[in-house]
């Protein structure tokens, strides 16, 4: 279940969202709250969260890691499922880094699906 601390994040990721309509409205407010995210989707969506705009500079995984709160080891293996999925591309070598797609072609599902897997996903619509 996701708590308030939950909400707070996603309305600063999402603040078109407003969350006092959403409270409000009781039968949405239960909806939103039965979105469940585990942790590793959570830091997905930091990492991604600290990445520039797509056509700006590549950024290091560690430089991503420091600023996400998330070790460089573990934050690799998540660019590493997201890289896999087509939310962002990797590149080795001096002028590599890691590149998102547009912030308006991501959404949750697919940050989700990609971390979790379509199985764990599919009753979503």
């Amino acid at each position: 279940m996701l708590n308030i601390q939950g909400i707070v994040y996603l309305q600063s990721l999402t603040p078109e969202v407003d969350v006092t309509t959403l409270i409000a409205s009781t039968s949405r407010f239960t909806d939103f709250i039965m979105l469940s995210l585990s942790t590793t989707t959570g830091y997905a969506i930091r990492a991604l969260s600290c990445l520039g705009p797509s056509d700006g500079p590549p950024m290091l995984v560690k430089n991503i890691a420091a600023q996400s709160d998330v070790s460089n080891f573990y934050l690799a293996k998540i660019i590493s499922r997201l890289s896999e999925a087509g939310l962002v591309k990797s590149q080795r070598g001096y002028s590599g880094g890691i590149h998102a797609r547009p912030a308006e072609q991501i959404s949750l599902l697919d940050v989700s699906r990609a971390i979790e897997g379509e199985e764990r996903t599919q009753s979503c619509r």
